[in-house]
């Protein structure tokens, strides 16, 4: 068994009570990442950047995602940055709320995460397009010292965070210290744009230049 007789035991007389946390936790997710998605939007819109026209700030029902005019939309998309959680094993299916505030593992994280296209709009293979990000990325060392650094798929470049539990508990449901970490994940990414339309830039003209 992979849980022993005493928790098990514990589990089936309290089961009405975790059927009731669960629907809390629900309910402070909604609450959470609704704020979030505003705060996220309000500052991207005040960010200056030419946002593309198909961007989403709803994290919790959809997804946050946006880009810049100069990286398309839809199939002509070259590259967006979205929200999303850290990874999970197969067996393991945490609330959103254990990945922001960084709880039961150490992948358990908010993230930033910058995305190229790089079959649909460089006709790059995953393992070429992995070899060439891995060298852009090691080149560009801004990045590292703004804290981002390579997925573990190698696929994409992110930007780890975590909400302090305190702060959440004590200020839900109205949230003002507690996105400190987001508006300062925020500020870095706004910091590194720069160097991500670089990088869509060596990409691409690596792509013109190479051959599988």
């Amino acid at each position: 068994m992979k849980y022993d007789k005493e928790i098990a035991a514990l589990t089936i007389k309290n089961i009405s009570m975790i059927e009731n946390t669960q629907k809390v936790v629900a309910e402070i997710e909604t609450t959470l990442f609704r704020a979030l998605d505003t705060l996220v939007e309000d500052r991207v819109k005040a960010s200056g950047l030419q946002i593309a026209s198909d961007e989403k700030f709803a994290f919790y029902k959809d997804e946050l995602s946006f880009g810049i005019e100069n990286w398309g939309t839809g199939k002509d998309k070259l590259a967006n940055y979205y929200l999303d959680t850290g990874a999970e094993t197969d067996d393991e299916d945490w609330f959103y709320l254990t990945h922001a505030l960084g709880e039961h593992a150490a992948n358990a994280t908010l993230r930033f995460v910058f995305n190229i296209y790089y079959y649909s709009a460089f006709n790059l293979k995953k393992g070429k397009f992995k070899k060439i990000l891995y060298t852009l990325f090691a080149e560009q060392t801004e990045l590292l010292a703004l804290g981002f650094q390579l997925s573990e798929t190698g696929e994409t470049i992110e930007l780890k965070f975590n909400l302090d539990k305190d702060n959440v508990a004590d200020e839900y449901p109205d949230f003002d210290m507690s996105f400190d970490p987001v508006n300062n994940a925020l500020d870095k990414l706004f910091e590194a744009h720069p160097y991500f339309e670089a990088l869509v830039t060596k990409v691409q003209t690596l792509s013109e230049n190479t051959t599988d």
